[in-house]
């Protein structure tokens, strides 16, 4: 509470205010035992890092990154209490995971903010303002999706580099169905919770998710279909759950809105400051006392 802070903390604070107005895993070819989920078959491998296409560990499962600190799977692969997050070589670990009740979807909350490029446009990697939007059906849904995951991409193995591939698709509802594509490539065993994005556009690196996979690795391999979940009809329960504050918590800065993550809403309810003034080095180390101890 700020009623304990001492004088030169307080002094520091308002005098500052006078002056100043995001590596490939590897993965056993074997086939996968119980309890592992499900690159792209015959995929083409492309770098991991920035990609926002993530390994998660121990399930060998794909997840695609929403915020710097926010990752969307499939509910299916949080199998243990703490995740693994990797991305290229950044490495962050599970806080909180958010099953959806009726939909194989899950939102993983980070320890630490992944830096990536936020947009087209963007200044340089950031650690708050990436923010991957959702597609939102409509009368004309697309027919095809690219996605992207770091499952088997032979029929025998070999996972644990991110493969992708543009693949036909339709909707029905708040599923997608995901089919064999001309090239012969389909998801398999290490792609439940791989993101699809929309294709096509002189920035689809940035275009909105449009499905999140749950399940293509039964046997044989390699199957015809998969089934995906539809996020964008699930905006009401995903967005609360993505940070979008407009700077990192664990850094100081301008004041955040109370409604840009929970741990700014647990934060600001106890020092109105961090929400109307700034966020300095006291509001970061309430993270720690009110949410999560993630700021070292």
């Amino acid at each position: 509470m700020r009623a304990n802070r001492t004088v030169a903390c307080s002094l520091g604070r308002w005098s500052l205010l006078l002056a100043l107005a995001a590596g490939a895993c590897g993965q056993d070819d074997a086939a996968p035992a119980e309890g592992e989920q499900s690159a792209i078959l015959n995929g083409q491998a492309f770098g991991a890092e920035q990609s926002s296409y993530v390994y998660l560990l121990p399930s060998k499962c794909s997840g695609q990154l929403m915020t710097n600190r926010s990752v969307m799977t499939a509910a299916h692969c949080m199998t243990d209490p703490v995740v693994q997050i990797v991305m290229g070589s950044q490495v962050a670990n599970s806080t909180r995971i958010v099953q959806n009740p009726f939909n194989d979807i899950a939102i993983i909350r980070m320890d630490r903010a992944f830096t990536m490029v936020a947009g087209p446009f963007a200044a340089g990697p950031s650690k708050s303002r990436y923010h991957r939007a959702l597609y939102e059906p409509t009368a004309n849904p697309p027919t095809q999706l690219f996605c992207a995951g770091y499952g088997w991409n032979s029929a025998s193995g070999g996972g644990g580099v991110l493969r992708g591939a543009t693949l036909p698709v339709t909707f029905s509802g708040q599923q997608a169905f995901l089919s064999y594509n001309s090239a012969r490539q389909i998801g398999s065993y290490g792609d439940s919770g791989m993101g699809c994005r929309l294709s096509g556009g002189m920035y689809q690196q940035w275009n909105p998710v449009a499905a999140i996979q749950s399940n293509c690795d039964s046997l044989p391999v390699p199957v015809r279909s998969c089934t995906a979940t539809a996020p964008g009809t699930l905006t009401s329960w995903i967005a609360p759950l993505l940070s979008t504050c407009a700077h990192d918590m664990c850094e100081t800065g301008d004041p955040l809105t109370r409604d840009c993550d929970p741990c700014a809403t647990a934060v600001c309810a106890q020092d109105n400051f961090c929400c109307d003034i700034g966020w300095d080095d006291i509001c970061r180390g309430e993270v720690a006392q009110y949410c999560e101890p993630t700021c070292n």
